[in-house]
């Protein structure tokens, strides 16, 4: 058997142990050697087929927008009620929840079926999108934004899970192309939506905008996604939660976010805050190793996926691409608004450029491998262009031009482009992929974060010695006038060039998989042949 029927065999199995298929008979059910069907577990053709894309892009599109649109109104909203604070929270509050229960829901969709679980996570982040813009207290935000997490976890992976349900393997590319696309559109459309909300309307609006698009959602998925559930009564089914296992990995995502999030900014690296936040994560870890391994009937992150050499390298390639892209998608707006003095509005509108390039390269990627099946190389091609984006961000100055800034910005697109390419490889294990994709970006923010604001204040000394770096107030760097905006800028200009390492050996962990041809029709066993 040659080497890409082996892979295909390795890849199958990994699917086999990680997914439970479809039990009851339905004229929907597929034939495994039909090769036009092959990878899928539910087929819809037609128009079906084509409203079903479009839930799951808006789903995408509510998962990834809401934390850019709410990102850019927290000042006001923060504002608005007195409590600057708590501004932080906001923001943990959704990402803890979101983070640390995004695993399980690959498992729950096994066990419940998917059908049930998209319905009830867009139930869930609708409403408590209401309640959030609805809220007359910063307490009563980070409560339902820690509710919206739970809901807005969930629907990313389930957005992949789907497509690898529906989508055959060799067609999979283009539709995780127009999925990647829409995912990284949204991340950087969402400055500008939130800042025409923050500027002209009210913050209200930043939560808001999420009900309208998840009933469109909601009711596509209610009517034309019937997806057969497994087998079994209710009872068997709750009972075979990995109840423990979700404890434990909540415990151990919490600690490190926390962690990571306080860490240099509110107590010191070795403070013993912070290194009891790290002894339990590290605690929690091996507790959750010990349960997936020896306890867990239905493990929700099942270790044998680990064995397979293509899932471990991905891992290790999103999360490091996840790291590098917060470089550029989180910091190039502070470039725009801090240094450059630009509204939220107009820092938004300089991030088009990127959008449409990320949007249209997302979906010409997905083409071209579904045509020639080269998954490697535009793996190799993406993370190249990547380590070029950090340079190319680095060159801002406070002097650069509009249409430099614009040239800088689109040339950026061209790296990114490939940020959830790796997915479609394991379709399976979607929601592990996505969860080490948050994690990278966490830690990239965290990281990214905590040197700025290291680095700020003393490149500021250094500028202008009259000024204790100690007291330097980084919401307030631009009261320092010309001195403190180039200390900023070149805060920033670090932050970028941090890009380069990741994207290099985010590459070198690519190079270690075996090449998968996705176009190719897979080879029959030789057992199977002979039957």
């Amino acid at each position: 058997m040659n080497q890409e029927s082996d892979i295909n065999s390795e890849i199958k199995k990994i699917e086999e142990s990680t997914t439970n298929l479809i039990n009851e008979p339905s004229e929907n059910k597929i034939d495994s050697n039909d090769d036009e069907d092959e990878g899928i577990t539910y087929k819809v053709t037609g128009l079906k087929f084509f409203m079903i894309i479009i839930a799951l892009c808006i789903i995408c599109l509510l998962a990834c927008l809401d934390s850019t649109v709410v990102t850019t109104a927290l000042p006001i909203i923060a504002k608005d009620f007195g409590d600057i604070s708590s501004y932080a929270w906001v923001l943990i509050a959704y990402m803890l929840s979101s983070t640390a229960l995004q695993p399980m829901y690959g498992k729950l969709s096994d066990i419940f079926g998917r059908h049930i679980i998209i319905l009830i996570t867009i139930v869930l982040f609708i409403v408590s999108s209401i309640f959030c813009g609805l809220s007359n207290s910063m307490t009563m935000l980070i409560i339902f934004r820690a509710i919206q997490g739970i809901g807005g976890g969930g629907l990313m992976s389930l957005c992949m899970i789907v497509i690898a349900d529906i989508v055959p393997f060799r067609k999979r590319g283009l539709y995780m192309g127009i999925i990647s696309a829409v995912f990284s559109f949204s991340y950087v459309l969402g400055p500008l939506v939130g800042g025409l909300f923050t500027d002209y309307i009210s913050w209200h609006w930043a939560f808001f905008i999420n009900v309208p698009l998840g009933l469109i959602a909601f009711f596509i998925i209610f009517f034309y996604f019937k997806m057969p559930t497994t087998k079994g009564n209710i009872w068997e089914k709750l009972c075979s939660i990995d109840y423990a296992g979700t404890l434990a990995m909540v415990g151990c995502v919490v600690c490190l976010l926390l962690a990571l999030q306080w860490g240099g900014i509110n107590y010191s690296w070795t403070s013993w805050q912070i290194i009891l936040l790290f002894g339990l994560f590290a605690l929690f870890f091996v507790i959750f190793l010990i349960i997936e391994n020896k306890f867990a009937k239905e493990p929700i992150i099942p270790l044998e996926m680990f064995k397979v050499r293509n899932i471990v390298c991905m891992i290790i390639t999103i999360t490091l691409l996840g790291f590098a892209y917060q470089s550029s998608c989180n910091y190039i707006p502070l470039y725009f608004q801090m240094v450059q003095g630009k509204s939220a509005t107009v820092s938004g509108l300089m991030m088009t450029p990127m959008a449409i390039l990320i949007t249209v390269l997302n979906i010409g990627s997905g083409i071209i491998i579904g045509k020639y099946g080269h998954v490697n190389l535009m793996f190799i091609v993406g993370f190249l262009l990547s380590a070029a984006s950090g340079y190319a961000y680095s060159l801002f100055d406070l002097d650069t031009t509009i249409i430099i800034q614009l040239l800088i910005v689109a040339f950026g697109s061209f790296g990114y482009a490939q940020d959830s390419s790796p997915k479609e490889l394991v379709a399976s294990t979607t929601t592990v992929i996505s969860f080490f994709q948050v994690i990278g970006g966490i830690i990239g923010i965290s990281v990214f974060t905590t040197i700025l604001n290291n680095r700020v204040p003393s490149l500021l000394h250094d500028l202008n010695p009259s000024i204790n770096a100690k007291d330097v107030n980084m919401k307030l760097i631009h009261t320092y006038g010309p001195d403190g905006l180039k200390a900023y800028n070149y805060g920033l200009r670090f932050n970028y060039l941090l890009g380069i390492p990741c994207s290099l050996l985010a590459l070198l962990a690519c190079l270690f998989t075996k090449n998968v041809r996705l176009n190719k029709k897979p080879q029959k066993s030789t057992e199977s042949s002979s039957n």
